[in-house]
Formats: structure tokens, sequence, C-alpha cells
């Protein structure tokens, strides 16, 4: 149990159901391998997970991993949802892994919209590989007005 659930007023934290689609890596180089993902939640009932290893076809590694899970994100006292960060980790290999890339996704900019989805480009990657992430949906279990700090507008959230 972390310290911010004694600071934090009940009231402040609320809880959201994310559901997002890990589908496909794409504009992979390399012909051969078995490739898989580590995942991790900040604030969540199963904060981390692992997918199954899949090989690469045509350039390309496809998963199709559904993550269901429940995330409490934090009211900031200005209203605003606080980032709440998922850690993606691609890897290679059987006994030696390798490290492909990273991608850190902050879903509090996503809750309230509809399905869609975006290809992200890895960071800390030698490769320009892009990860095809379908964020399905976002949604509050707790009924509150707060505001969700999107990148390029505000988007007000009543219930």
């Amino acid at each position: 149990m972390s310290l911010s659930s004694f600071v934090i007023p009940r009231n402040r934290k609320v809880q959201f159901e994310l559901e997002i689609l890990i589908e496909e890596l794409a504009n992979v180089p390399l012909v051969a391998g078995l490739y898989y993902i580590k995942w991790k939640l900040k604030n969540g009932k199963k904060t981390n997970g692992i997918t199954e290893r899949a090989l690469i076809k045509y350039h390309s590694i496809v998963w199709r991993y559904k993550l269901h899970n429940s995330v409490q994100i934090v009211i900031g006292k200005d209203g605003v949802l606080v980032p709440c960060e998922l850690s993606i980790k691609e890897l290679n290999g059987g006994k030696e892994v390798n490290n492909i890339g990273k991608l850190l996704l902050n879903l509090s900019e996503y809750v309230g919209l509809n399905s869609m989805t975006r290809r992200y480009l890895l960071q800390d990657s030698k490769i320009n590989s892009t990860l095809k992430v379908n964020i399905l949906h976002i949604i509050f279990v707790n009924l509150l007005i707060y505001i969700v700090n999107v990148i390029s507008h505000i988007l007000f959230c009543f219930s």
C-alpha cells in the first residue's frame, strides 16, 4: 500500500475501467526471432503482465493482446486528472533477452474518449518500429466531476 493512499482523500480518487488492445509491432527490420511484451501499470489492480511470445511475419509481430483492468486515478487540487502511466516494453529472445524498445502512455489523456487506434514510435530503440495500440475505452465507475487534460485541448467530463 502506497503512502499516497493515506495522504490523498478518498473523494479525489476516481475508479476507472480500462480496456486496451495491443495489436502489433510493425516495421521490424529483423526477419526471425520470438518477441513478447511486458506491461506495467502504476495504479491498477493487476499492475503488470506479459504477452505470449510471437514470431515475426512480414516484418511485423502480431499479438492482439487485450488488457482489461481497473485503475485508480487521482484528481488534482485544480480538478485535472493526474497522469496515470502505462509502461510497455518490447523484448525478444529465449534464453538471452534483448530490449527492443519501450512506450510510455498517459492513460489520463484518453479518459472519456471513444475507441481510438494509434501507432506509437518506440522510445529508447535502435529501430524505427511502431506499436499499434487500440484504446477501446476508459470509463469511470465513480460519479464525479473532473477535467481531462489532453495535449491539444481540454475536455470537460461531467457525470
